[in-house]
This record gives structure tokens, sequence and C-alpha cells, in this order.
């Protein structure tokens, strides 16, 4: 089931639906949604949100039996790409998001104002792994400057167990580096 976040051509949403299908991300039905990433040199690009079918079933079940309705449901990238809005940067400014989150390790690509580049993410299991954490953000610094021609200036952190976990990390040169902890933040 395929759940629309802008408007695309019949074609294009055709794809990203066989594309999901086709990768059987889990081993049940996939539950997606997508929105439009900027272009590339010359391709057009989105982040696709998935969810398998039994946890959107749960949501909707728990719901039900506290006689509510459910009425949507977001993707963490939802939350986060608002929080590329709070960092202390400049509105164009290029920046990296490793964010931790119950299960997963979100990096974002964007810029301060809020824009969303690309997304990716990691099992938690991975919220330890010092030298894997390290990997994955300068992997996706050298996405961002390939696929989007854009150079990262600032790598932020989001989340207590990965500001413990990276204590003393330093980016490639010319990057900053900072931690964040929203305080009393309830959708973190």
């Amino acid at each position: 089931t395929g759940v629309q976040t802008c408007a695309l051509p019949i074609l294009e949403l055709q794809l990203l639906a066989r594309t999901v299908q086709q990768n059987q991300f889990y081993e049940e039905d996939a539950v997606w949604g997508y929105s439009e990433s900027p272009f590339t040199k010359t391709k057009h690009r989105f982040i696709l949100n998935l969810l398998p079918n039994s946890v959107l079933s749960g949501l909707d079940a728990a719901c039900q039996a506290s006689n509510l309705i459910l009425r949507a449901v977001f993707p963490p990238t939802v939350y986060l790409r608002r929080q590329l809005q709070d960092l202390p940067i400049e509105p164009e400014d290029a920046v990296l998001l490793a964010a931790e989150t119950p299960g997963a390790l979100y990096l974002l690509a964007g810029h301060g104002n809020g824009k969303l580049l690309f997304a990716r993410s990691l099992s938690a299991s991975s919220l330890s792994d010092r030298e894997r954490i390290e990997q994955e953000i300068n992997r996706t610094l050298l996405y961002a400057q390939q696929q989007f021609g854009v150079a990262v200036k600032h790598v932020y952190l989001l989340g207590r167990q990965l500001d413990r976990t990276l204590e003393g990390y330093q980016p490639r040169e010319g990057v900053s580096f900072g931690c964040v902890v929203p305080a009393n933040d309830p959708y973190f």
C-alpha cells in the first residue's frame, strides 16, 4: 500500500510501488510513503519511507482498543527534518544529522533551512559500534558530495548513547562537529 505525500505522475508512482514490491524489504508486505528529494545531476530522486504492514496494523489495533482513530503515521525523517532547522547553523549550510531512534540509526543530509537531500537508516545494533558509525558517517559525507555536489560543513549527533559512543570523534578537515540533545521534547 502506498501513501502519497506529494503529487507524482502515475508512471513514477507505479515505479516506486514496483520497487517496494520487488525488493522485499521485509518478510511481509510493506506500507510505504515517499517524499521528493532534490534532483541530482540527471536523476529524479525520492525518499522512500517503509514500515512492515504488521506494525501499522498493530498501531491501528492499539488505537481502536482505546477508542481512538489512527489518522496518520509519520516516519522518523519528518521529525528529524524539523531538527535540521533548530541547529545553530546558517540556513544554506549543508549538514549531516546522525540520530539514534528506537531500532535504528538515521543519517540525514540536508540544509539548515530544513531542506532534506537524502536519508538512510541502519539497524540499532550498530549504535554501540564506534568504528561502524564513523565509517557510515564518512560514507554518507562522500555520497552527499558525489551524488548531490554538496560539501557537508557540519555533522551533528542527536541522542545520548550516540554522543557517548562517538566521544572525541573528529570528522574530516573542514567539517565542524557537535552534539544535540533535545530538552523535554515529547517527540524524541
